[in-house]
């Protein structure tokens, strides 16, 4: 086992109008089958740059307002809130095609 050569970044929920990061360095380990295999992380999705917590507020917001207002309360480009919740839903998606949920 060995730390990963770089930390990661997620953003996370603005906590009194201030963005939030979290950085960490995942564990990795060298697999004789599966080659190099990082930790999975507690607060994020796989190869997702945002936390969890932060994928329920965009789409608690999405529900009930339009994508460009949340992306004003969020701070946020309307884009970059457009592209986390078309990842977000279809993840989920394929969790309940697949099973997984």
């Amino acid at each position: 086992m060995r730390q990963a050569q770089e930390a990661r970044s997620w953003e996370d929920v603005a906590i009194l109008g201030r963005k939030t990061l979290f950085w960490y360095a995942p564990k990795e380990i060298v697999c004789p089958t599966h080659g190099l295999v990082q930790e999975k992380i507690p607060w994020a999705a796989p190869y997702a740059r945002i936390t969890y917590r932060l994928e329920f507020r965009i789409c608690a917001l999405c529900q009930i307002m339009t994508q460009k207002a949340a992306a004003a309360i969020l701070k946020m480009a309307p884009s970059t809130l457009s592209n986390c919740l078309h990842r977000v839903i279809t993840r989920v998606r394929m969790g309940i095609r697949s099973g997984a949920w």
